[in-house]
């Protein structure tokens, strides 16, 4: 069985929420710095330029590179320039400038905050986890042929009112689970939806790797129709991506898993997400949708005890054309 610890960690949450500010990506959460701003004020302008020496760090040691964020996501973290062994001197010194220049802001967001966390990482105990996720963890095993994870760290992290997510890009037994502003009880299933979508992404690290050149092009011609706004935004977010989020969207939070061990109901029908697409951002609208189309193929395929392999990801890149038919 899997061991997992779920964890509260203030310089963890003070980064991300910093690094939000920037919105340095196009993943940053603009909802998140709405409600903090709202809520606690906003930073003097003078906070707003210091933000932007972080800003240049991030740029510089980004998803692709070595991220920035790993630094942060450790127990017992010394704020000292040895931890930070990547860093220059005075790149070091500006980050402890930056995280000293916020820090009266970012206590009066702490100080509120955290007792959400505290609430949340209560509850995904009382969840008994750890026993859900044997059963699921072993279907991934199935689906895609990865060795069990032996432990999973979970950092609980701040979001806005009604908003949940989570990412998968600390290192391959580290996940982010974006809960505080997540009502306690009524949105659990959906929680845990979400932290084991994360979990997925550790369990299938290469699939890139069996995405050929090929299929990239004929999806790059499947867009020459459509408006350069809209193939900026598939391409701000990466076109291998689509594939990758889709093959752990066939599982969680709406694909056939989430239905099978959490008893979440099945994703929006395509003649529902054809009659609300506009409303939704497009990387969720595709979560619904590839959830959609590839359950009865992600259900023979676990029937079948086979692994996500050539015809799977074929499945979804011809799924993906026809998603982005809808726009």
């Amino acid at each position: 069985m899997t061991q997992m610890k779920f964890t509260i960690s203030e310089i963890a949450n003070k980064f991300i929420v910093l690094s939000n500010l920037t919105e340095w990506h196009f993943s940053c959460r603009k909802q998140l710095n709405s409600y903090l701003f709202k809520k606690y004020g906003p930073p003097t302008h003078k906070q707003l330029a210091d933000l932007n020496k972080l800003k240049t760090l991030l740029f510089k040691y980004n998803f692709r590179s070595f991220y920035l964020g790993k630094y942060f996501f450790v127990d017992d973290l010394k704020f000292t320039l040895s931890h930070f062994e990547n860093l220059s001197k005075q790149e070091f010194k500006e980050l402890q400038l930056v995280f000293d220049s916020l820090d009266e802001w970012w206590q009066s967001v702490w100080k509120n905050e955290s007792i959400k966390l505290v609430g949340w990482k209560d509850e995904l105990t009382k969840q008994s986890v750890e026993k859900k996720s044997k059963e699921i963890l072993f279907d991934f095993d199935i689906l895609y042929g990865a060795k069990v994870l032996e432990k999973l760290d979970v950092y609980l992290l701040i979001s806005a009112p009604r908003v949940g997510g989570g990412g998968a890009n600390l290192g391959e037994n580290k996940i982010t689970l974006e809960c505080s502003g997540m009502e306690i009880g009524v949105k659990t299933s959906a929680m845990l939806g979400l932290l084991f979508h994360e979990v997925s992404h550790l369990y299938n690290p290469n699939l890139h790797k069996k995405i050929n050149n090929e299929s990239i092009v004929t999806l790059r011609k499947s867009l020459s129709n459509h408006s350069k706004s809209f193939i900026n935004k598939v391409e701000g977010f990466g076109v291998t991506n689509f594939i990758t989020e889709a093959v752990s969207h066939c599982a969680f939070p709406f694909g056939f898993l989430a239905s099978k061990h959490l008893g979440v109901n099945p994703a929006i029908s395509e003649k529902q997400f054809v009659n609300r697409y506009n409303e939704l951002p497009l990387i969720v609208a595709w979560g619904y949708f590839s959830a959609f189309k590839l359950r009865s193929l992600t259900s023979s395929y676990l029937k079948g005890v086979k692994k996500v392999d050539d015809v799977f990801v074929d499945e979804v890149i011809t799924t993906l054309i026809e998603f982005f038919g809808h726009y």
